[in-house]
This record gives C-alpha cells, structure tokens and sequence, in this order.
C-alpha cells in the first residue's frame, strides 16, 4: 500500500481501471453474439436455398414415382396419394431438424459472460483486501 494514499483513493482507482474492463467486456460480447448470429443467419439462408433448388426436382422425381406405381397397377389416385403422404412425413423430419439445428446456436456470449463474473469476483476480492488492511 502506498503510503499518503487512502482508501478511498486506492478503490477509486480500482474502479477507474474498471470501467474499460467493463467496456472491453462489452465489446468483446457484441462481437460473440455478432457471431453467433451470422452463423445462424449463413444457417437459415443455405437451408432456403437448398430448398429452393431441390424443390422443382423433388415434384419431377415424385410424379415420376407416382406414374410408376400406376404403370405398376396401381390407381392413379392411390399412387398419388401414397407418394404425396410418404413425401410429406419426410418433409415434417427435415423441418424438425432445421429446427433443433437454428435452436441449438446459443445466442449468450457464455465466454463474455464467464470473464465478467471473474473481474466481478477480483474486484470485490480487492475491495474487501483493501478494507481488512485499512482496519
């Protein structure tokens, strides 16, 4: 402790050397969640394209089963309808993988998060150091 100092001088500077701890913290922070967006947003947007291409391919590929199954014997509209029930159960699966996939990126920048509370925990570890030696 340097002496002439007092306490109240020593925290203050604690705090003054704080603040752009904090605002560090903060930056740091916005740049993880910045990321997590981008790639949740990369994410969705090759999904919608994917979809967008398959689409006019898949509807080709499905009338041809179906035209198959008629050839097979098979009614037209049994063929169809058996096509179009099998192709929507696959859909819904994808769908709800799509789901789980854009809820599983975590927005909460834990790292940011972590570091803060541990400056939290060394400034008041400070604090309290500097109050038991000035008593």
């Amino acid at each position: 402790m340097t002496p002439g100092r007092s306490i109240g001088d020593l925290f203050g500077d604690l705090l003054s050397q704080f603040q752009p701890l904090i605002g560090n913290e903060y930056l740091i922070a916005r740049a993880e969640i910045g990321d997590n967006l981008g790639r949740m947003r990369g994410g969705a947007v090759m999904l919608i394209a994917g979809a967008v291409v398959l689409l006019p391919a898949l509807t080709v590929a499905l009338f041809g089963v179906a035209m198959l199954l008629t050839r097979l014997g098979m009614a037209q509209d049994i063929a169809a309808l058996l096509v179009g029930a099998i192709v929507c159960l696959v859909g819904v699966m994808v769908m709800v993988t799509g789901i789980k996939r854009v809820k599983s990126v975590d927005l909460i920048p834990e790292k940011t998060l972590d570091q803060l509370q541990r400056d939290v925990a060394a400034v008041k570890h400070a604090r309290h150091s500097h109050e038991h030696a000035a008593a």
